[in-house]
C-alpha cells in the first residue's frame, strides 16, 4: 500500500489581497461575523468608516477591495497593474487613517 500526499493547493493571488484588506481592518477591530460575505463586511465596514471624521474619506476602500476581489475571482478579469497600484495605494491610506483614528 502506497501513501500519498496531498497536493498543497495554491492560493489565489485575488485572495491574498482581499486577506491584506481584512488584516488591515482587522487591526482597528473591525472582523467578519459568521455568515458574512466580503460584500456583507465591506459594507458593514464601510458603515463604521463613514461615520468616524477620521476614516470617513477612506470609507470606500473596502468596497472597492471587494468589487476587484469579485470581478478576478468570479468574472475572471484580473485587474491591470494600474488598477492594483491604486488599490494598494487606498489600502495603504486606509491603514494610515485607521491608524491615526485611535
Amino acid at each position: 500500500v502506497r501513501m500519498r500526499r496531498a497536493r498543497a493547493v495554491p492560493v489565489a493571488p485575488e485572495t491574498t489581497r482581499l486577506g491584506r484588506l481584512f488584516a488591515v481592518l482587522a487591526a482597528r477591530g473591525l472582523v467578519p461575523l459568521p455568515g458574512d460575505t466580503p460584500r456583507e463586511f465591506a459594507a458593514r465596514a464601510a458603515a463604521v468608516l463613514a461615520a468616524s471624521p477620521a476614516t470617513a474619506a477612506v470609507a470606500r476602500v473596502p468596497a472597492a477591495w471587494v468589487d476587484a476581489y469579485y470581478e478576478a475571482r468570479f468574472g475572471g478579469h484580473v485587474p491591470s497593474d494600474e488598477r492594483l497600484d491604486m488599490l494598494d495605494t487606498e489600502l495603504k491610506a486606509l491603514a494610515r487613517a485607521l491608524h491615526s483614528a485611535r
